[in-house]
C-alpha cells in the first residue's frame, strides 16, 4: 500500500508498505517493510509504478518489480 499522502506525477518517488511477507531474489521481506518506487504513468484510475532496488540491511538488491493493486 502507498504509505504516505502525496500528489504524484510521472517520476515521483512513492513509499510502499508491505501488507504481507514476500520473497524477492531469494530474500524474505517481512510485512511492514518499506519499498520505494517511481511513478511511471497513469491509466484507468490507476497509478503505475516500478521498484528497481530494495535496501535490505546494508545492501541493495536489484529488482524489476511492477506495482499493482488487487481491489477488483
Amino acid at each position: 500500500m502507498i504509505d504516505q499522502t502525496t500528489k504524484a506525477k510521472e517520476g515521483t518517488r512513492l513509499r510502499f508498505k508491505l501488507l504481507d511477507d514476500i520473497t524477492v531474489s531469494n530474500t524474505k521481506l517481512k510485512k511492514g517493510t518499506y519499498l520505494y518506487g517511481t511513478v511511471t504513468g497513469f491509466g484507468q484510475q490507476r497509478v503505475k509504478a516500478t521498484i528497481t532496488s530494495i535496501l535490505v540491511g546494508d545492501k541493495f538488491i536489484n529488482v524489476k518489480l511492477s506495482v499493482f493493486d488487487n481491489d477488483g
